[in-house]
């Protein structure tokens, strides 16, 4: 049996772990913990499920997976900048007959919640059943900063951290126990993440590495059972990928989807250090732990000395501070970021993080590797040009901080003697848990108040449940309600099989019971492929085929909750369009008769008669 190494060492957690506990005790543990677990998400479900609706980008991925479910496929009867892992997930949501909406965002929060357990589960190398107040509370208070403000909505990056996670935590289990099984899991889940965005393709790499390093048996096994484990994790993780790439070339026959999904836009993987090495706070902690790694250093080359056990003391007591001066310092940037998304306090974190995990991988002679592959996690969900920041990881990196430097405080040896210990255990668990309760009250009270593209909760309390049974328990500001109203006299006034509202409105065809016969969902210009003919070559299909109401946004459907309810069009109004968009060349494309609804002009053509 392979002993593992770094973060899931037995030296690494056993500052974490009671006595054995028996196994009617672990089963209860277990119980106790699940129903709290769940609990909690129904508890935040009730607080965040119902509150607003942007028809930008909300529900773009549900646009996706009904496409998947018409039998469309991706890059070639529709065009998407990123693989459709993400809508391949969300399947199932579309078949459960419940209101989609409020049924998409609840799996979502499940996402949320697990990845911010197995996230701990990973950190701490501890069975859940096994955990105690602390673990859980750090459990409640990771999912509580992950879930920051972020829009509660099926989103491929929500999805690629839970699988990224997911396939890390089969990993340790694989290494732990020397199995197989878990060692395929791990190796599928680590090549199904990349097929949900592109930023996410480091994960088989990392992971390779992971299983290399610590694979080193201590038993000293051949070398080629070594390789046969690497060789066997790095052949199942193609296994996704080249069934995604046979399936969306039509047998490696079309590779349109090489062009829409390189031609995506572009992000800087160097934003996230470059950016953040601006803030004083930054350069502080490079700067301190660089200084403190090199004195842990010294140190350890001069343990052999006479002078051995006060140099020992003389470590235990500095890394001592150097825990609660880290334990305070990541406590005051999660204080002092309040959940804000698109702000500097989670890179602030995620250097802290590395930092501290640097520093105890310095101590222990050996890379914690698995918060290391949490900090990588960190880095690639800040692959985004839409929010190049790695809040959705923020408690993940808190998670990180927060255990090294219990590690480095509980190693000190006023801490040894195990009545102290006792203590320092309850107080510990204590103070986490009331912090975790009241992280998770402060998100609820800043999520009420500030909702994605929509007005806080107190004034968004018109209900959108009228439009379509997939909006049933959705809650909206009066201009958004007003908005979708005009929508859908416009459908009831032209009836048609297909339906579009462009440049924006992903989702609103399928949640009006409507196909969308454009290839594309969302027409940002970051999510348009580079040929555009593409797009234009289906138009003149649309044109063909007869049976459609297309509808043109003459207002920003982004900023339509604090505007107000959106002025009625003329014939002459003009089309809101990005830069570098396509809406007036598709307007003019389009042969059916012009008609106006509201703040919206469009296309409408009758079904042809048989």
């Amino acid at each position: 049996m392979i002993k593992p190494k770094g973060g899931l060492s037995s030296d690494n957690v056993e500052e974490l772990e009671t006595a054995s506990i028996d196994p009617g005790r672990r089963r209860r543990h277990l119980l106790i913990l699940v129903s709290g677990l769940l609990l909690l998400a129904v508890w935040s479900g009730s607080r965040f499920l119902r509150i607003g609706f942007n028809p930008t980008d909300d529900g773009l991925i549900l646009a996706q997976s009904s496409r998947l479910l018409a039998g469309e496929t991706p890059h070639l009867d529709f065009a998407t900048p990123r693989p459709v892992g993400s809508a391949i997930l969300h399947l199932g949501e579309l078949l459960v007959p419940s209101p989609l909406l409020l049924t998409s965002r609840f799996v979502v929060l499940l996402e949320i919640l697990m990845t911010a357990i197995l996230t701990v589960r990973l950190l701490i190398g501890r069975p859940i059943q096994d955990w105690g107040l602390k673990e859980a509370s750090l459990a409640v208070a990771t999912f509580a900063c992950n879930l920051g403000l972020f829009p509660l909505m099926a989103w491929h990056t929500i999805d690629g951290l839970f699988v990224t996670v997911l396939a890390l935590n089969f990993l340790a289990a694989a290494i732990r126990n020397d199995s197989r099984k878990c060692l395929l899991f791990a190796a599928f889940a680590a090549g199904f993440a990349p097929i949900i965005k592109q930023s996410f393709a480091p994960v088989p790499f990392l992971m390779i590495c992971w299983l290399i390093v610590q694979s080193v048996p201590e038993d000293r096994r051949p070398s080629v059972e070594k390789a046969r484990r690497v060789g066997l994790f790095a052949a199942v993780s193609t296994i996704p990928v080249l069934l995604y790439i046979a399936w969306v070339s039509e047998g490696f026959r079309q590779f349109e989807f090489i062009d829409q999904l390189i031609g995506a836009n572009s992000v800087d993987p160097f934003l996230i250090t470059g950016w953040s090495l601006s803030s004083p706070a930054v350069r502080v902690i490079l700067g301190s732990s660089a200084a403190l790694i090199l004195l842990l250093a010294a140190m350890h080359l001069l343990r052999s000395g006479k002078h051995a056990g006060t140099l020992e003391l003389s470590t235990l007591i500095f890394l001592f501070l150097v825990g609660v001066v880290g334990f305070s310092f990541a406590l005051s940037l999660v204080v002092s970021g309040r959940m804000r998304i698109g702000e500097i306090w989670s890179q602030q974190l995620w250097w802290l993080a590395i930092s501290v995990t640097c520093i105890r991988s310095v101590q222990k002679r050996e890379l914690d590797l698995p918060a290391f592959s949490v900090c990588a996690m960190a880095w690639m969900a800040s692959l985004s040009w839409g929010l190049p920041f790695p809040d959705l990881v923020s408690g993940g990196l808190f998670a990180v901080c927060i255990v090294q430097c219990s590690r480095f405080v509980q190693a000190t040896p006023f801490l040894q003697p195990l009545s102290i210990r006792r203590v320092w255990r309850s107080a510990f668990g204590l103070t986490a848990l009331l912090f975790g309760i009241a992280l998770l009250l402060t998100t609820t009270t800043i999520r009420t108040e500030t909702v994605y593209r929509d007005l806080a909760a107190s004034t968004a309390t018109s209900g959108l449940g009228w439009v379509s049974s997939a909006f049933r328990g959705i809650r909206s500001s009066d201009s958004t309600v007003e908005y979708i109203r005009q929508i859908r006299e416009c459908t009831d006034r032209f009836p048609a099989k297909y339906l579009a509202i462009l440049p924006d409105n992903a989702a609103i065809p399928i949640l009006l019971g409507k196909h969308n016969p454009f290839p594309i969902d969302w027409w940002l210009p970051a999510e348009l492929p580079d040929d555009r003919n593409f797009i234009t070559s289906k138009t003149e299909s649309i044109n063909r085929r007869g049976d459609y109401l297309i509808l043109f946004q003459t207002v920003a459907a982004s900023s339509v909750a604090i505007d107000g309810s959106p002025r009625a069009a003329t014939a002459g109004t003009p089309l809101f369009d990005y830069p570098g968009g396509m809406m007036q060349l598709t307007f003019e494309t389009l042969q059916g008769t012009q008609v106006i609804c509201g703040s919206f002009l469009g296309k409408y053509a009758a079904a042809p008669s048989n």
